[in-house]
């Protein structure tokens, strides 16, 4: 494999939505997969096409890590290819070296990047559209919609894997009480008032402002039957703050304890006395650790409500081709059969991330923890591309839930996210 890389940065610092969307997964690097099952060529690119790749990306060695395996399978497809990497530090990546390749029209042919920025990249004009390719993508239904991200109706960027949330469950807690694994929203409110009455907190989740908190929002919202940002005027929104502010004000959540994001969130859960927890993938090596024997726990996918299914966003890097390509059916080949495939699909298993392939998880080797978040992914919901009405929502959601904004005030600045 013949890489040039240009570092612009060993740290590879990241904005802060770019943390929340790689989901804090492992940075290990496992050995590069064998070549996709399908080994042939694309039809119309000879297998000894002499070509170099520009390749962008971020995340430092967390990013190199995921694409050095791909580049060396690829190479066995397309040995005469060559690749030029840079790396780039996550707050230039997103805000202005990629927007740049607008004026400058050059720029990589294939891009791993933070989806949260599809719709800005997009418009900028410096993403490529992928909807024919995704079309006469023979694996594609292996994939769930919500790994497509979309502009005004087109494919500009994929997922190869998630990180997302999921409902973690203290099954030894349960037992005491006599209680089986909720699955409404119902038997969630019941699990915490008996919770409370036997002196054990009910839900751990992170109530905090900007990304984080609007990232464990969504699957409240989305449990009420609310949609995107455009329906936050939703009368349903109003129901649902009405109904969390209730658990506060019967000691099934704490406004101190919901001060914790998820990261710090989790220790909390890990002692024992917490019924359910809202946790990432990323978070289920170290929780396997920290609690050990001390209890018995397992996930779940998050309960329904009166809306529909609580579904949650899904997270993880994402995979784009350059708007200014030379190469773009190159590129694409590059996409297709490297982190799309099932190879990688199981590289991303090993390192803690969720395979968005259906066929990986079905495949057996998945612990019960990871499947419940494989299932999770197969109705989960793509990022939001609006990094302000991200930050706004956080912004009530944490009001909301620190008791300095009342469920009127909170649904009115929810009208304004929808408004805008």
């Amino acid at each position: 494999m013949k890489v040039a890389k240009k570092w612009l940065s060993a740290l590879g610092i990241l904005a802060p939505i770019a943390l929340v969307a790689a989901g804090c997964a492992p940075a290990e690097e496992a050995p590069a997969p064998e070549p996709s099952e399908d080994t042939s060529a694309q039809e119309g690119i000879p297998s000894d096409i002499e070509a170099n790749l520009v390749i962008w990306y971020y995340d430092g060695e967390f990013g190199l890590a995921d694409l050095n395996p791909q580049m060396e399978a690829f190479n066995e497809l397309y040995p005469n290819v060559t690749f030029e990497l840079e790396d780039i530090p996550g707050d230039q990546f997103h805000g202005t070296r990629l927007p740049g390749t607008a004026v400058t029209e050059e720029g990589p042919d294939i891009i791993w990047y933070n989806p949260a920025f599809t719709k800005s990249l997009a418009e900028a004009g410096v993403l490529a559209p992928l909807d024919e390719e995704w079309a006469a993508f023979e694996d594609k239904d292996q994939f769930p919609e919500s790994i497509l991200h979309k502009v005004d109706g087109s494919i500009y960027g994929v997922n190869s894997y998630v990180n997302h949330n999921a409902l973690w469950y203290n099954k030894t807690l349960l037992d005491e009480l006599g209680l089986g694994v909720p699955t409404t929203l119902e038997e969630l409110e019941a699990a915490m008032e008996a919770g409370a009455e036997a002196g054990y907190y009910g839900f751990q989740f992170a109530g905090t402002p900007g990304v984080p908190g609007e990232w464990n929002s969504r699957t409240f919202f989305s449990m009420f039957g609310v949609g995107d940002y455009t329906d936050y005027d939703n009368p349903a929104v109003l129901e649902m703050f009405e109904r969390l502010v209730s658990w506060r004000e019967s000691g099934w959540i704490e406004a101190g304890r919901l001060g914790l994001d998820q990261g710090g969130g989790d220790a909390k859960f890990f002692e024992g006395e917490t019924l359910f927890y809202l946790g990432g993938n990323w978070q289920l090596s170290p929780a396997t650790e920290a609690i050990g024997d001390s209890f018995e726990w397992g996930v779940t996918p998050m309960v329904s409500g009166p809306g529909g299914a609580g579904n949650v966003y899904l997270g993880g890097q994402g995979e784009a081709v350059g708007a200014f390509t030379t190469n773009k059916a190159l590129a694409w080949e590059f996409i297709a059969k490297t982190f799309m495939s099932k190879e990688h699909g199981e590289f991303r298993l090993s390192v803690g991330s969720i395979p968005a392939r259906a066929d990986v998880l079905a495949g057996g080797g998945a612990s019960d923890q990871v499947l419940a978040y494989g299932e999770a992914a197969q109705t989960g919901l793509p990022l939001p591309s609006d990094t302000e009405g991200t930050l706004l929502v956080g912004t009530l959601w944490s009001g909301l839930l620190q008791g300095q904004l009342t469920p009127e005030e909170a649904f009115e600045l929810a009208k304004e996210v929808a408004a805008r």
